[in-house]
C-alpha cells in the first residue's frame, strides 16, 4: 500500500469528468481517451461520492503495480459478454419466456435464491429438443467491446475464463468465439431416447459461491497475486467473485450490484476496462487491432 489511490473517471457522453477530487495530487491528471481521465489522490474517494455521480463513473483502486499487470480475468456471460440472457432465449422456444424472464430478473437483482430459481426455470424447459441450442446460438449478440477486450487480453498474455450460471453448449460457443481459455457452466440433462431436455441439470450448479470458488481455484493454479485477478459481471450472483478479485467490476449492472461491487462502469463498453491498466487510447488501439 502506497498511501495513494488511482481514480479512473469515465464521463457520460456529452458530460465533463471531475475537475477536482479530495487529495488530488498536483500534476497527476492524465487523459487516457476522450471523457476518460486517470487521477492520483492521497485519500480514497468514499463510496457515497462515487455512487452520487449521476454523469460520471469513478473507479477507485489503491495504487499497486499488480493492478497494472493483470494475470487472470473472469467474466460472467449473460448480459456481460453477450447482450442476452440465454435461459430467456431458450424459454421463448418453450412458450414460457415471460414467466422465465421475470424469474431471471428477480434472481439477478438478488430477490431470489439463484440455485432454486435456476431449478424452477430449467423445469419449464422440459421437452425442448437439444437442437434448440443451435437456434439460440444464432440469436446471440456479443456486447460492445467484448471481442476487442478479449483480443487485447490475449495479446497481453492474460488468462481468461467465462464462469456462467447459464449452460455449457452456449458458454462453449462464447468461449470459442472470444478465444477464452477456461469455461465453467451448468449442464442441462438430455433424455438419450428422445434427445430432449429433461427439465433438470446435473453436476455442481454454478451459483454465486461456485463462481467465487472457481475464481480462487484458477488463481491458485496460475500462482498469481489476487490483486492481479479481475472479475466482471452484472448480476447479484456475481457479487461474491467481484468482491474477491483484486479488481471487481459491475458492468452495466443491476442496481444492487452497482451499489455493492467495488467498481462500476455505466458509461463505456467492455474495452473501457483496459484503461484500468493505465493504457491510453493509442495503446488500446494497437492491442485491439484485427
Amino acid at each position: 500500500m502506497t498511501g495513494r489511490w488511482t481514480v479512473l473517471s469515465i464521463a457520460r457522453p456529452g458530460s465533463k469528468p471531475s475537475q477536482t477530487l479530495p487529495g488530488l495530487l498536483q500534476g497527476s491528471t492524465r487523459s487516457l481517451a476522450p471523457g476518460i481521465i486517470s487521477y492520483t489522490v492521497t485519500q480514497p474517494v468514499d463510496r457515497e461520492t462515487t455512487l452520487a455521480r449521476a454523469d460520471e463513473d469513478l473507479l477507485v483502486l489503491p495504487q499497486s503495480v499488480y493492478h497494472r499487470y493483470p494475470r487472470f480475468v473472469v467474466f460472467d456471460m449473460d448480459s456481460t459478454l453477450i447482450q442476452q440472457e440465454c435461459i430467456d432465449l431458450l424459454a421463448s422456444y418453450a412458450g414460457v419466456e415471460d414467466k422465465v424472464s421475470d424469474i431471471t430478473r428477480r434472481a439477478m437483482n438478488g430477490e431470489l435464491d439463484f440455485t432454486a430459481s435456476l431449478a424452477a426455470r430449467v423445469a419449464l424447459l422440459k421437452g425442448l429438443p437439444e437442437t434448440v441450442f443451435q437456434q439460440v446460438r444464432e440469436r446471440i449478440t456479443f456486447s460492445p467491446g467484448a471481442r476487442a477486450l478479449c483480443r487485447a487480453l490475449s495479446r497481453m498474455g492474460v488468462r481468461m475464463a467465462v464462469i456462467s450460471g447459464g449452460f455449457v453448449p452456449l458458454a462453449a460457443y462464447v468461449q470459442k468465439e472470444l478465444g477464452i481459455h477456461d469455461m465453467h457452466s451448468n449442464t442441462l440433462d438430455i433424455d438419450p431416447a428422445t434427445r430432449t431436455l429433461t427439465g433438470e441439470t446435473s453436476g455442481i450448479v454454478v451459483n454465486a459461491e461456485r463462481k467465487r470458488e472457481l475464481l480462487l481455484q484458477i488463481q491458485k493454479e496460475i500462482g498469481c497475486d489476487i490483486a492481479q485477478v479481475v472479475a466482471v459481471g452484472d448480476g447479484a450472483n456475481d457479487l461474491p467473485m467481484l468482491n474477491t478479485a483484486g479488481i471487481g467490476i459491475a458492468i452495466h449492472a443491476k442496481e444492487k450490484v452497482q451499489r455493492e461491487a467495488p467498481c462500476r462502469i455505466r458509461f463505456g463498453d467492455l474495452a473501457t476496462i483496459l484503461h484500468l491498466f493505465d493504457l491510453d487510447a493509442d495503446q488500446i488501439e494497437e492491442l485491439t487491432r484485427e
